[in-house]
């Protein structure tokens, strides 16, 4: 029996190793207290987002980097800052709360170069940021002189803050900024202050345009692409649930929809994919993907009620936060059209958890079990698939690494073990599925494939196997896996 045992055992481990070719979570740690949220991550991997320091006391922004690790952005002197986003130049921004500013905020940008620059107001004594442009142009909102207004702002270097003005009304507030400086928000567009509110989209060269809204309602964007695609939610108060709009300066505003009811985006990205939240006919919240060839799509759940979308990439990944069964506990998620929603692992069993934002690389963000998180996409994934049918055998696989790989296969049965290739392959992210058939083959009992990715560095990085049977007398299974085994020991680097 020790032998069969061993023969188990080591398959088992094989099946483990390919399991745990899933999502990875990473705890990026605090700043000294007991919690930190991460807010956002940009494609080199850089996550900001806040955590309290030791003792608790305060509560500040930090950049964490896989080099250098978490690291305190400061206050400028007060008790607490709030990073919300960063762009590719590793340039943050968001919110301080200055001394003596009775509890306003103030906008701020870091760079680490140049650390923290408070970023002022437009004369009032509060500011807030929203989202940095590629170029590093800041939008957000802040009052204006007396506190008399809140107007929305883009912020440079060498400008300083400027008012983007209103539609007419006594308030503006940006929501999202695109990489090339496009503000998004909404404002009031009646001077005496009724209430009324029309989406906006603001470039350097058109001004602030109204983009109107459904029926005469009230609109709101809410993000903005870098292609220039806004997406919103507009309702006729007390009249109808918010429905979600996409606007394009060529096709102007079209009505997406909801689940149901109430529905709000939170994301966009540049295959015009639209993601968020929407209530449905039975009042549970659920996250949502629409393109503009599917409609909108409920993503369902991970067995609760609630689901919402936070961000979506240009793979059309996306990320956002479920509740289980019973409601019991959140847990972040990541969807594909191909795979659905799957739970990411949190860092403690029974903990809860969310995530944010994703980047291209599939690097998602958020926070599980009270810490920033960083959920750490497969790094090598190699699946096999095993068919017979007419004299043809049927291998098919599913392939990824972030590393150049060497990729090999083995046959195994009654005639022994025959190595079916052994070839170097480039990096393969995401992963590809491809089918290989291999005709003409008789009868002859089981037969076992082995299919291995792996490198002179790192040894193997995953494995599979399976067997088929193709009917006729052959070796038994027991011992077609010892010389699976063999095969494996012999041949496997």
């Amino acid at each position: 029996m020790k032998p069969r045992v061993v023969i188990f055992v080591m398959f088992a481990l094989c099946a483990a190793r390919g399991a745990s070719a899933q999502y990875v979570p990473i705890d990026l740690g605090t700043l000294g207290g007991t919690i930190s949220s991460a807010a956002a991550v940009n494609e080199s991997g850089q996550v900001v987002g806040d955590s309290f320091t030791a003792g608790n006391a305060e509560l500040h922004a930090f950049s964490w980097t896989a080099d250098g690790g978490m690291v305190d952005l400061g206050t400028l002197g007060g008790n607490s800052s709030h990073a919300v986003a960063v762009n590719e130049s590793g340039q943050v921004v968001g919110d301080i709360y200055p001394a003596g500013n009775n509890g306003a905020t103030h906008a701020f940008s870091w760079t680490a170069t140049g650390g923290m620059v408070d970023l002022g107001t437009l004369g009032g004594i509060y500011s807030t940021a929203v989202g940095v442009s590629a170029s590093g142009q800041v939008a957000g909102t802040s009052s204006t002189a007396g506190d008399a207004e809140i107007h929305a702002f883009l912020w440079t270097a060498d400008q300083g803050m400027v008012d983007l003005g209103t539609l007419g009304g006594p308030a503006s507030m940006a929501t999202d900024v695109s990489a090339s400086g496009q503000v998004v928000g909404y404002a009031m567009t009646d001077p005496n202050n009724t209430g009324i509110t029309h989406a906006f989209s603001w470039t350097a060269d058109g001004g602030m345009v109204d983009l109107g809204t459904r029926l005469d309602g009230l609109s709101f964007a809410r993000r903005v692409s870098d292609s220039g695609q806004v997406v919103g939610d507009s309702f006729i108060n007390g009249v109808t649930a918010n429905r979600v709009f996409s606007w394009t300066p060529s096709g102007g505003m079209v009505d997406v929809g909801n689940l149901g009811s109430s529905a709000s985006p939170t994301a966009v990205n540049e295959t015009g994919q639209v993601v968020g939240y929407s209530y449905t006919g039975n009042v549970e919240l659920h996250a949502f993907s629409w393109t503009a060839g599917h409609g909108m799509v409920d993503l369902g759940t991970l067995g609760g009620t609630q689901s919402t979308a936070s961000a979506v990439n240009s793979t059309g990944q996306v990320v956002g936060w479920s509740t289980t069964a019973g409601d019991a506990l959140t847990h972040a998620f990541s969807w594909t059209a191909a795979g659905g929603m799957v739970g990411l692992p949190e860092l403690a069993v029974g903990g809860s958890g969310a995530a944010v934002d994703v980047n291209n690389h599939g690097q998602v963000v958020g926070s599980s079990a009270g810490h920033a998180t960083m959920w750490v996409p497969p790094l090598s994934v190699c699946t096999l698939t095993l068919g017979y049918t007419a004299g043809t055998l049927k291998l098919g696989f599913t392939l990824q690494s972030v590393a150049p790989t060497t990729w090999s296969s083995w046959v195994v049965g009654s005639f022994g073990v025959v190595n079916l290739w052994s070839i170097p392959i480039p990096v393969v992210s995401p992963a590809v599925s491809l089918s290989v058939p291999i005709p003409n083959v008789p009868p002859m009992g089981p037969i076992g494939v082995l299919t291995v990715l792996s490198t002179p560095a790192q040894g193997v990085m995953c494995f599979d196997w399976k067997i088929v049977d193709t009917g006729g007398a052959g070796v038994a299974v027991q011992d077609l896996e010892s010389t699976g085994v063999r095969a494996w020991a012999l041949g496997v680097p």
